[in-house]
């Protein structure tokens, strides 16, 4: 009578076939440049012998993976992905209807200029000012914020923050000196958004799941320039190391409400063209914060990063990872020889790394949505690259 097949029998069985697999698979082809995540033994492809190699590396004693060797810094043959920035929950503002529901109905709409505030209803022969915050109150009701995508006349706003759903709103904090320079204020959401590219599109790599980002708020604060900056060098003292982080959440919460569990909140401020101002980078809580250098940079979408544009990376993508849950690598896993190159630690972007245990901690996280492929489905990760994460 034929004995049934146990658990262990199986087992044995199993385990005697990846010997002798893994005894008969030529040995893996060392450092090659087309090596992707997942291609274990270096043949070119991902099959059913890269789990075989893995399998023989953890127990049998075998070769380690191949490592992956990138031609050029950053670049291990997968681009980054182009930067979205969403802007559906903003909404636009009838300032004409607001005109007149301020001033009665012979009030007419007229600009005097080209700033936000150059907005104004003239009633007869005289110019009134517009009471923007009272407009979005009666056209959207409460619970809505008066908000900016720059200065420009155009870039009123009205937001409701509790809409979006786990998403990292980044704000732009603007000192006083250089709150009525349009073009100034213009250029440098550009710039911010060139470094926010880059986060979002290296988080998308690391973690294979969606970051989203809004388009970034404006926000006017009473400090100069001059006053920012010096809250960013007194960063280097130990008693004064969050003096910057704390000012910046005082000036985004004089004008908007706390960030509830669906927002993250990525902060910077323009002081102008500041880039060697790169001192305080910080976070608690939901907000992260970078200094003012990321707002004076012209980054790259795709490529090697120069040391600025990769600190000023590093400074958001590090500050926004603690909002996630993650701590310094080195302190979680001090016994990992890769540590250091989490972007957790010290690796600066495009090069930094996750380890495989923060890809699972933030893959936990409702802010990194799912991936979907072309035809709009999900997109899964292979078991492959999830067990060999850490090694991008």
């Amino acid at each position: 009578m034929k004995k049934p097949m146990t658990t262990q029998r199986l087992v044995v069985g199993i385990f005697t076939w990846i010997v002798f697999v893994t005894w008969l698979s030529p040995p893996p082809v060392r450092a090659q440049e087309n090596v992707r995540n997942g291609d274990i033994d270096g043949s070119g492809i991902i099959d059913i012998s890269d789990p075989l190699a893995l399998l023989g590396y953890l127990f049998l004693g075998g070769p380690p993976p191949t490592p992956l060797v990138c031609p050029t810094p950053g670049d291990c043959g997968i681009d980054e992905p182009p930067a979205s920035f969403e802007s559906q929950y903003y909404g636009s503002l009838d300032l004409e209807k607001a005109a007149r529901e301020q001033y009665g109905f012979l009030a007419r709409l007229v600009s005097t200029g080209e700033h936000l505030y150059d907005w104004k209803a003239r009633v007869g022969r005289e110019d009134k000012p517009l009471d923007i915050r009272r407009a979005v109150t009666n056209q959207y009701g409460a619970g809505w914020s008066v908000v900016s995508t720059g200065v420009h006349r155009f870039d009123w706003k009205a937001f409701r923050l509790s809409d979006p759903d786990f998403v990292v709103l980044p704000v732009m904090l603007v000192a006083s000196d250089k709150f009525w320079d349009i073009a100034g204020v213009a250029r440098a959401v550009i710039r911010y958004r060139s470094v926010l590219a880059r986060v979002q599109g290296w988080y998308q790599n690391r973690v294979e799941g969606r970051l989203r980002f809004l388009q970034p708020l404006v926000l006017s604060t009473s400090l100069t320039s001059a006053q920012w900056n010096e809250l960013s060098a007194m960063t280097a003292q130990e008693s004064t190391r969050y003096v910057l982080l704390n000012q910046c959440i005082q000036s985004h919460e004089n004008l908007l409400p706390a960030p509830g569990n669906n927002l993250r909140v990525a902060l910077s401020v323009y002081t102008g063209d500041s880039a060697d101002v790169w001192l305080g980078a910080a976070s608690t809580g939901r907000y992260a914060m970078a200094p003012p250098r990321a707002t004076s940079l012209d980054c790259p979408a795709l490529g090697p990063l120069d040391s600025f544009c990769a600190d000023a990376a590093y400074a958001i993508g590090h500050e926004l990872g603690h909002t996630f849950g993650l701590g310094h690598t080195c302190d979680e896993y001090p016994g990992h020889p890769r540590c250091s190159n989490s972007i957790m630690q010290t690796g600066r972007p495009p090069e930094a790394i996750l380890l495989q245990r923060e890809i699972c901690i933030l893959l936990a996280s409702p802010f990194f949505h799912p991936l979907t492929g072309a035809g709009g489905g999900v997109a899964m990760e292979s078991p492959v690259a999830a067990l060999l994460g850490d090694r991008r």
